[in-house]
């Protein structure tokens, strides 16, 4: 037998060394062939994602009251109903986004996932984004593509009360209806706080509770310390009460504005209409051009950037033209019913203001003295009216008999001689005595 020894291995004619030129070769190729695949596999589910968008449907999450069921956005039972309250409300425009966080927190409503640890409360910063979601009015919105498509969720508002919301949130820090009213701390033990002003620097007073001997006692005093300006509460409520019994309606100076109230709302309801007609001809125009905007620029007619400038263009004149139609809230308010609380509450301003809250309060005196009331420590002095309240108050001014000898039912002189009143209430007045 062959004894058995090791042989030396013999060496392929085409061996590869390491670090040699010919391993980094193939290393790099192995790897482009990786690169290649990773990069193919990402442009199909680029592709892939795309083409879902187009086809209307949502590619990530879905906002709050719809649930993801097999890659459908359908709607949720539990918060659908509730989210939909949600944006009735805040088309109203009588709440804040803090003030709607309060709300659908009381109902259970939280953000993230339902169920998980990563639920978390509603806050306004979260609300301010659910309200400017398009996703809520059956529309799906992509800044990356720059798109706008119909989605195949139920939608759950319409696109009109969409852009009711979005004026409202536009407009939060804009409206100065009521500046006083709404710079104030709410506290009702000082209502005044704010709306009255010295008479000596114009700084408004402020409230605050002074130690006695035997209790707390509430008084008004200056922001600049004054001297004699500090009141007890009771007092300057009493001398705003008698302030407002001084200006307060008779029967008649009532009656002419309700009729003037009456008659605008009968105009803003005809020229509404009319409105509300031009306004659905002119959508009609802006949706069919974006329509071919959106055609061409998928045809390669007009570029990306050409296409997002003029779409940006016609969703602006979209909103403006929606908000303009959206001003048909008054269709839903009753005439009768808003005549009657008006009568009522002008019958008798001060006790109106007795019997009213917090808001009630500041809403009324802000609404009467815009420029605040002004308080010396005993009396209102210099405290001017609204030019529209004093044309009404004007009206119970007599001197002037309601008919002549030649038959003619009119008020016309005492009328023409009020430089203050408006001109639109000055015509009804007269055309409703003559």
């Amino acid at each position: 037998m062959k004894s058995c020894q090791n042989k030396p291995k013999q060496t392929p004619l085409f061996a590869i060394t390491p670090n040699s030129p010919t391993e980094k070769f193939v290393e790099t190729m192995l790897a482009s062939f990786a690169q290649m695949d990773n990069d193919v596999r990402s442009e199909r589910s680029k592709n892939g994602m795309k083409a879902r968008f187009k086809a209307g449907l949502s590619n990530g999450s879905v906002p709050l009251g719809y649930l993801n069921q097999n890659g459908y956005a359908v709607k949720d039972p539990e918060t659908f109903d509730i989210m939909k309250k949600a944006w009735d409300l805040m088309a109203t425009g009588t709440k804040s986004l803090r003030g709607m966080a309060e709300v659908l927190t009381k109902q259970g409503i939280k953000g993230g996932p339902r169920g998980s640890k990563k639920e978390y409360v509603l806050r306004r910063q979260m609300l301010n984004t659910v309200f400017r979601n398009k996703f809520y009015a059956g529309k799906i919105v992509s800044k990356k593509y720059g798109l706008e498509v119909q989605g195949q969720h139920a939608a759950m508002i319409s696109e009109e009360k969409f852009y009711k919301v979005q004026s409202v949130l536009d407009g939060r820090n804009t409206n100065i209806a009521a500046p006083l009213a709404r710079r104030n701390i709410d506290n009702p033990d000082f209502p005044l706080r704010r709306i009255v002003k010295c008479t000596k620097c114009g700084a408004s007073l402020t409230g605050g509770w002074c130690k006695g001997k035997r209790k707390h006692y509430a008084y008004y005093f200056c922001l600049n310390k004054c001297k004699g300006l500090n009141t007890k509460v009771a007092s300057i409520n009493e001398k705003t009460i008698e302030e407002l019994e001084r200006i307060a309606l008779l029967d008649k100076a009532t009656d002419y504005f309700i009729a003037w109230l009456r008659q605008k709302y009968y105009l803003r309801s005809s020229s509404l209409q009319k409105r509300r007609d031009s306004a659905d001809i002119e959508l009609k125009n802006l949706y069919e051009f974006r329509q071919s905007l959106i055609e061409k620029n998928l045809s390669g007619v007009y570029s990306d950037e050409i296409f997002k400038e003029q779409n940006k263009i016609v969703e602006e004149r979209i909103q403006t033209v929606q908000i303009t139609k959206n001003d048909d809230m008054i269709q839903k308010y009753n005439l009768e019913a808003i005549t009657l609380f008006v009568k009522s509450k002008l019958e008798n301003i001060a006790q109106t203001f007795a019997e009213s809250d917090l808001t009630g309060k500041r809403s009324l005196l802000c609404s009467i003295y815009p420029s605040g009331l002004h308080w010396d420590g005993n009396a209102y002095l210099n405290t001017l009216i609204s030019p529209f309240y004093s044309a009404i108050l004007d009206l119970k001014k007599d001197g002037v008999s309601f008919g002549t000898p030649d038959r003619i039912r009119t008020c016309d002189l005492l009328l023409r001689r009020q430089p203050l009143y408006p001109a639109e209430l000055r015509a009804l007045i007269i055309t409703s005595l003559s």
